[in-house]
């Protein structure tokens, strides 16, 4: 029994040995290590926006009766890439400074549930334009697919240390400045143009003047509606068509002229951050694989001033112009590459003098 307990109390000590002598090894690797590095990253993974939504229906002169529905993005996605030039300060190469570049493409869908506003405009009739109530209804939810590019600047601090010869760790956090954040969408949308003209005796004949109650009567009014429409034709669609025609404007299931086009968002400041479990292919180059969360608020209150979902017939503005800021943010796994770069590499790659 003396024996095995005296063989326990050896092997302790000699594994404890063992261990210091493992933890001092890995303390110089940190030590001696090069202080320049030089990082490039692959990034994937889900991204989402919150929206600061304007009620928009104040836009619309005299508005009645609307119905702007809420915005939700879903089915967010995002890649791309970074690379950051890094520097490691202290005697133990443990903690430094870098900065790069990220770039990143984003992909996902906006869509309002409902939309529905009536106001007063004035159609194209001459010699004199007309007063009149319009409404515009879309014909279901609207939906846009966007499709962004980001360009951003990260300034962080990093952290690294060796848990042994080969496998160690990495944490780098910081602020991220965009530079421009560039949206391309296109929209499946499609709206019902109708109009009601009430008319008033002058004295000297009758004018067309906006009627703004909540519910209109239809004394001396002209209901130009997909509902009383189909009670005086056979053919709703040819008669709004043929009113269209004349400057009037009306029109059923109607298109826009344009359903794509880009929305540009102003620069900002996030926050990025990033750990990762390392593993050394050889003095000077290592693989990280870990995980970046980020997130940043973009501006967009230069584009959503006197806002319209859209007015005439064919026309259309984009959903993502209906929001004064947007939080982004975006989490998922991050694949690197770290090269490590000093005065006797360089002299190596530059003169083929022996590394030593």
């Amino acid at each position: 029994m003396k024996k095995i307990v005296l063989l326990f109390v050896i092997s302790c000590l000699v594994f404890s040995v063992k261990a210091q002598q493992n933890v001092t090894a890995m303390r110089a690797a940190d030590s001696l290590s090069p202080r320049w590095c030089f990082d490039i990253n692959l990034k994937g993974g889900m991204q989402s926006q919150n929206f600061t939504a304007n009620n928009f229906a104040s836009d619309y002169l005299n508005a009645v009766n609307g119905a702007i529905g809420k915005l939700n993005y879903t089915n967010g996605m995002s890649y791309g890439f970074d690379f950051q030039l890094g520097y490691f300060f202290d005697k133990k190469r443990h903690f430094g400074i870098g900065a790069g570049m990220m770039f990143l493409l984003e992909q996902g869908d906006l869509t309002m549930d409902q939309f529905h506003i009536e106001y007063q405009s004035a159609d194209a009739q001459s010699p004199v334009s007309q007063t009149f109530r319009q409404l515009i209804t879309a014909d279901g939810p609207i939906k846009e697919t966007i499709k962004s590019s980001s360009i951003n600047v990260p300034l962080l601090l990093k952290y690294k240390t060796q848990l042994s010869r080969k496998l160690g760790l990495g944490v780098d956090a910081g602020v991220l400045f965009n530079v421009q954040m560039r949206n391309s969408y296109s929209s499946n949308a499609s709206f019902d143009y109708e109009a009601i003209y009430k008319f008033t005796n002058t004295g000297s004949g009758y004018v067309a003047v906006y009627d703004n109650s909540p519910s209109p009567d239809q004394v001396n009014e002209q209901f130009i509606t997909r509902q009383q429409v189909s009670k005086e034709s056979a053919n709703v669609q040819a008669y709004f068509n043929n009113l269209r025609s004349q400057g009037y404007n009306v029109g059923l299931n109607q298109s826009p002229n344009h359903n794509s086009g880009t929305v540009t968002y102003t620069g900002s400041i996030g926050y990025l951050v990033q750990s990762s479990v390392s593993y050394k292919l050889s003095d000077y180059l290592s693989l990280n694989l870990g995980l970046y969360y980020f997130m940043q608020s973009l501006d967009n209150s230069a584009n959503n001033k006197n806002y319209k979902l859209t007015d005439k017939v064919g026309s259309y503005n984009s959903l993502m112009n209906s929001v004064s800021t947007v939080q982004n943010s975006s989490y998922g796994l991050n694949l690197g590459l770290r090269i490590y770069f000093d005065k006797k590499l360089m002299d190596y790659l530059l003169f083929d003098e022996p590394l030593r």
